[in-house]
């Protein structure tokens, strides 16, 4: 696990301002365990990119 310093320059890496961060969470929360593994599927292809 990353510590916050570690996570907030990630989110800056990937120009992901806090906001979007927070609304993005609110999404993941009311996700389903099926979607949510659809999503990490997803966002592990595009990393292998």
């Amino acid at each position: 696990m990353t510590n916050n310093k570690d996570f907030i320059e990630e989110l800056a890496e990937r120009k992901i301002s806090l906001k979007d961060f927070f609304d993005l969470l609110n999404v993941w929360e009311g996700m389903r365990y099926a979607e949510k593994g659809i999503v990490i599927r997803k966002l592990v292809e595009e990393e292998k990119k």
